[in-house]
């Protein structure tokens, strides 16, 4: 999937509303949130030109610092705000994979393995379709192993 930045400008402005819970309509302010839980929603798109960060061009995160749990929705989690949002971003955004994480672990584990993500499978070889082909069946048999979640692909070219 490729989206122009434009674009990719627009679906995080979504995200983000969505991250807040703010009215789905761009036109209305955000002055009734549905979600005190997070604090504010700091958003990149793309990567740095440094050579610092691994992702690829069409990558979208989204800072979303929590406020003290004293401030949540009675009964909230981080557990069920998680799944909350889960749900309504893959509403939104249907194909797209999100995973949720710690801000320092999250880059220090990206450093350490050269990809997004906590536990990696990396398939190289000289046949793509072969490697692709691979990898579906990695991805399927991990899918069934209890306490994965957020399982994900990222094709590196």
């Amino acid at each position: 999937m490729s989206a122009s930045l434009e674009q990719s400008g627009k679906y995080v402005g979504r995200m983000r509303r969505i991250l807040m819970g703010c009215p789905q309509d761009e036109a209305t302010p955000c002055t009734q949130r549905t979600r005190p839980e997070i604090a504010t929603v700091i958003s990149q798109v793309g990567r740095p030109d440094d050579g610092t960060d691994p992702s690829g061009f069409n990558s979208i995160e989204l800072f979303a610092p929590l406020k003290p749990s004293s401030e949540w929705r009675k009964g909230v989690t981080k557990a069920s705000l998680t799944d909350e949002l889960s749900a309504e971003l893959s509403e939104a955004f249907p194909g797209i994979t999100f995973s949720f994480s710690q801000y320092i672990a999250d880059n220090v584990e990206e450093a350490m393995s050269g990809v997004k993500g906590e536990n990696t499978v990396k398939v190289v070889g000289p046949d793509l379709a072969v490697n692709e082909e691979k990898a579906q069946q990695i991805a399927a048999a991990l899918a069934g192993v209890p306490g994965i979640t957020d399982l994900g692909r990222e094709e590196v070219l």
